[in-house]
């Protein structure tokens, strides 16, 4: 109802308001007419502020039903804006721990409530699920590293994505004890599916409908508006908008659409005519190639297992999303499929774990290898399963979750068992080359004093690929476990190596120094490789120069690197895996031919009984423009077929613009 005032006296009209500057024309019964030009007109018209009350009442319900899950994602977001708007924390792991324990909470509180619904629970019993949440989330916040911890590895962030993975599957199966049917089951499922495509839809789209206005107000109207702005709109949108439009959306009754016997369209089509298609020509391609490879004999590496992982995963996706038009529906062809695919996902299964076993065997258990043996375990035991007991979707994300739960803890675990692998590995290699016997190093060097402390003083001999194997062995290490397992092999202590470096944790680079690594000779097929190494010193003294730059190249193809220092342009580039050429606004002022340089050093010290001293990886030059001191600290030599190339580089440039 519209109310258009005319006169001063109030008309009635039923029709929608009139565009502007279009005239109204207004017949009584002594034919008055009035015209009146429609932006003079004023239009009064009433507010239905009942959608307003129904998305308060809405938000209201939702806070009440899932309030651990809503204030999860409040702190979320008020921690990290206010954390970007003040800057007041020193400690930034508080907050990242804060954060990390907080998102897995979103999950977890979510699953427990779903649960509690489903099992009609009392508000003493949600208490009490709630209570354990907490206590949970608290006891994981305080396993996080933080600042002043000397084990900071990899394994904390390995560890948060399993956790996430195992929350979300258990807020799928959340309801699986409860639902009557398989339908109900997949009935949830498919709603909390659409209900995060939905969720996230809405989210970013109010996301960029806010910055839109915002750069409208900033160029319209000249007005300031921080970067960091925009950061905190988007934090705002991803956590307590985005969660909110999600959470409104789970239905009271969690099976209604089980009553219902509802598919969408969209994702009919989504499904049918788009993954079912894409799964097939995977398919092909995957057993096109496990052909070729029986064939020619050819042993793919282990790369290949993530890519059958993948179109396992893909077709037992297809397969979920496809459930109630296979089973409820009788469409033949369809259940066919369904069978067919746990067929051919069984050969699959066996060509993964023959491929990680050849791995394994090699080289030991790592994270990667340790998972991809429980996926093809996994995925070889559903299969079987679901050709026995067809239908049975519950068994695919219960047994996912149990697997995967019971990789976390135990000495079963994949930190234990991948830690165990490579210690033992190492044991191994460095046994076989000579550099370990009965568990003390026979080849070590003080990495204070750069001298062998060691009783033997026989240089090792081995291969490039044994030497590889040790460095790529220590660096999982390091990043992963820690070198507390190894420290009994060295008679430094690495605690006091890490005081002494002035480092939160033990280098992998470290351990290359101390064991001399860069003091092996080997040879392969023509091909023999030159290293050195030069510690570097603990605090760079600038001197009589004003800038120090770090120069490292490591298997690159781009080797130029560029430093602006205040208005003048220093580049240098590894031209050809021969010269370094350092250049100042454009102009060459320095090549320094590293290959000569390198063969010079092996011609100097063949058997490398002594180190070549430092003043030999120290090359300085002066012009009229600029002073360069160059500061080798490793460098590798590479020689196939009488080609020299430099493909190791890590060089400290201190400047002086003249």
């Amino acid at each position: 109802m519209f109310y258009i005032f005319v006169n001063n006296k109030i008309l009635k009209s039923n029709i929608y308001p009139p565009k502007f500057h279009e005239n109204i024309e207004i017949d009584n019964k002594n034919r008055l007419k009035l015209s009146i030009l429609s932006e003079t007109l004023k239009i009064k018209i009433t507010m239905n502020t009942h959608s307003l009350k129904t998305i308060i009442s809405s938000a209201q319900k939702t806070v009440k039903r899932f309030t651990s899950t809503w204030l999860c994602a409040v702190i979320i977001c008020i921690t990290l804006n206010y954390t970007i708007l003040f800057d007041t924390l020193d400690d930034n792991y508080l907050v990242l721990n804060l954060v990390l324990s907080l998102t897995l909470g979103i999950s977890l509180f979510f699953a427990l409530d779903i649960w509690s619904e489903t099992r009609k629970n009392t508000l003493k019993w949600r208490v009490i699920t709630n209570s354990i949440g907490y206590i949970l989330l608290i006891l994981y916040y305080f396993t996080l590293p933080t600042s002043n911890d000397t084990n900071n590895t990899e394994i904390h962030i390995v560890y948060y994505i399993i956790y996430c993975i195992i929350l979300h599957l258990l807020v799928s199966i959340a309801p699986a004890l409860s639902s009557k049917t398989q339908h109900s089951f997949w009935s949830f499922n498919k709603n909390l599916f659409i209900r995060f495509w939905v969720s996230l839809l809405y989210a970013g789209v109010i996301y960029i409908g806010i910055t839109l206005a915002l750069l409208s107000l900033k160029y319209a109207f000249n007005i300031s508006i921080e970067g960091e702005i925009y950061l905190c709109i988007l934090i705002l949108c991803a956590s307590i908008i985005n969660i909110w439009i999600f959470l409104s959306g789970i239905d009271v009754d969690l099976f209604k659409n089980d009553k219902e016997n509802v598919y969408p369209k969209g994702l009919k089509i989504f499904t049918q005519y788009i993954l079912l298609p894409l799964l097939l020509i995977y398919l092909v391609i995957i057993y096109a190639y496990g052909i070729q490879v029986l064939i020619t004999g050819d042993w793919p590496n282990g790369k290949i297992s993530l890519m059958i992982i993948g179109v396992a995963i893909l077709g037992y996706l297809t397969n979920l999303l496809l459930f109630p038009i296979a089973y409820l529906k009788q469409k033949n062809w369809l259940k066919t499929f369904y069978k067919v695919l746990y067929y051919l996902m069984i050969p699959l299964a066996v060509l993964i774990l023959y491929l990680i076993y050849i791995r394994i065997n090699e080289y030991g258990f790592t994270i990667h290898r340790y998972y991809v043996l429980l996926i093809g375990i996994w995925i070889f035991f559903t299969s079987i399963y679901q050709i026995i007991q067809p239908g049975n979707i519950k068994v695919i994300p219960i047994s996912l979750t149990i697997f995967i739960s019971l990789s976390t803890f135990g000495f079963w675990s994949m930190e234990n068992v991948s830690e165990r692998s490579q210690v033992n590995h190492l044991r191994e290699v460095l046994t076989e080359v000579g550099v370990l016997k009965q568990g003390k190093l026979l080849f070590e060097y003080d990495i204070k004093t750069d001298s062998l402390i060691s009783e033997s003083n026989t240089i090792p001999t081995t291969t490039s690929e044994k030497v590889e194997e040790i460095e790529s062995t220590i660096n999982y290490l390091g990043r992963y476990h820690g070198f507390k397992s190894i420290n009994p092999w060295f008679k430094q202590d690495l605690e006091e190596i890490r005081i002494y470096k002035d480092s939160s944790k033990i280098d992998a680079w470290n351990l290359h120094f101390i064991l001399g690594l860069n003091k092996f000779h080997y040879k392969i097929e023509g091909k023999k490789n030159i290293r050195f190494y030069n510690s570097k010193d603990k605090v760079l003294q600038l001197n009589r120069f004003d800038y120090y730059l770090e120069y490292s190249i490591y298997y690159s193809d781009n080797n130029l690197k560029q430093y602006n220092l205040d208005d003048k342009l220093v580049e240098v580039e590894l031209e050809d895996c021969i010269n370094l050429g350092i250049r100042l606004n454009g102009e060459i002022v320095k090549t320094i031919n590293l290959v000569d340089f390198t063969l010079d050093l092996n011609r100097k010290y063949p058997s490398q009984k002594n180190d070549p001293p430092k003043e030999e990886f120290i090359l300085q030059f002066q012009n009229d423009s600029i002073a360069l001191k160059v500061c080798i600290y490793t460098i590798k030599l590479t020689r196939d077929k009488s080609e020299d190339k430099i493909i190791d580089i890590d060089t400290g440039i201190f400047v002086k613009i003249l």
